[in-house]
């Protein structure tokens, strides 16, 4: 075998050997996407809160001027793989709590949040972003990436 034909073999089978590497690789991040789609910290967003709130008649227009006062824009949602924290921007995070996801959608899914108390909100992505309806309330709270 001439020297050129070996270094041919040698080139074509670390680019089998690299292709194959990618291809696990992406698989395995493609893997991990789905199975943590929250992973990251997400703000409350207040201006498509606000928006929300004014196509519903949940609220009298006092009540709505309440609210847009600065309530909205503060709440962070820090999620990993099995942890949460919810807390306030200018406060200290919380615990992580752990979570479950479940009863997935194409666009949304349930998480039952495993706290001092166990709760379930429908998690719906918009975008970039996803809403949670408020508890007790007819409207949506959004959270954004930061």
């Amino acid at each position: 075998m001439s020297p050129s034909t070996f270094e041919h073999r040698l080139k074509s089978g670390d680019v089998r050997t690299l292709l194959t590497i990618a291809l696990i690789s992406f698989h395995a991040l493609g893997a991990t996407a789905d199975d943590c789609p929250l992973q990251g910290k997400w703000k409350s967003d207040a201006a498509r809160t606000l928006a929300d709130i004014a196509t519903r008649d949940t609220f009298n227009g006092e009540a709505k001027n309440a609210i847009s006062q600065d309530l909205f824009g503060h709440v962070i949602h820090e999620w990993t793989c099995t942890g949460f924290r919810a807390y306030v921007d200018d406060s200290e995070p919380a615990e992580a709590v752990t979570y479950r996801i479940h009863d997935r959608e194409a666009e949304s899914f349930i998480v039952t949040i495993h706290g001092q108390t166990e709760f379930e909100m429908r998690v719906v992505f918009e975008g970039a972003c996803y809403k949670v309806r408020n508890p007790g309330r007819q409207f949506y709270e959004y959270f954004c990436p930061v």
